[in-house]
């Protein structure tokens, strides 16, 4: 029996970087709340739905399981035409749906005040093959059974420039005050 192989990269990225890659957010009062996604609902309409619910502008939260009659994800690729290490690829449709194993994410407000949800998430097709990768919310429809979600609120996260990766991530909003849009 031989030993698997498994192939890795490593990925610089383009800018300075602006802060270790763990970041710690403290809120005055943590708490968790378990809510549920409708069927019909997407991944989106269901999280926005659900934070309105607890009047919470940010938190994060774990997506604990379910069906979902659409699913739809992207990978991070190697680039050369762009100036940053990687950049998300074209989505990814599983046909026939797919299971949600579970997924992580962050929810907060963008550079521009709406919304904004990062997500990613394992899924296995209804023939069992494994997907998974950034989650296409907008695009994902939860199916019979519904999506359950355990939220974290309490500590609130905002989109910013990140110097390092070029993109606009989610960070601590204290780190966030006066930051730029990076694209």
């Amino acid at each position: 029996m031989s030993a698997t192989v498994i192939e890795t990269r490593r990925v610089l990225q383009p800018g300075p970087a602006r802060y270790g890659r763990v970041l710690t957010a403290l809120g005055a009062q943590g708490r968790q709340l378990l809510g549920s996604i409708h069927e019909g609902e997407s991944l989106e309409s269901g999280l926005v739905r659900l934070f309105a619910e607890t009047g919470e502008a940010s938190g994060t939260f774990r997506l604990l399981g379910g069906a979902l009659s659409e699913a739809w994800y992207h990978v991070a690729l190697p680039d050369p035409d762009s100036p940053r290490a990687v950049d998300y690829g074209a989505p990814i449709h599983v046909e026939g749906g797919a299971w949600l194993i579970g997924g992580s994410g962050s929810f907060g407000p963008s550079v521009k005040g709406g919304p904004l949800i990062h997500l990613h998430g394992a899924l296995a097709a209804t023939d069992g093959r494994g997907h998974g990768g950034h989650l296409n919310n907008g695009k994902c429809i939860v199916g019979a059974g519904g999506v359950r979600v355990l939220m974290h609120l309490g500590a609130g996260f905002s989109q910013a420039a990140d110097p390092e990766t070029g993109f606009s991530t989610f960070f601590p909003q204290s780190e966030t005050s006066h930051d730029r849009r990076a694209h």
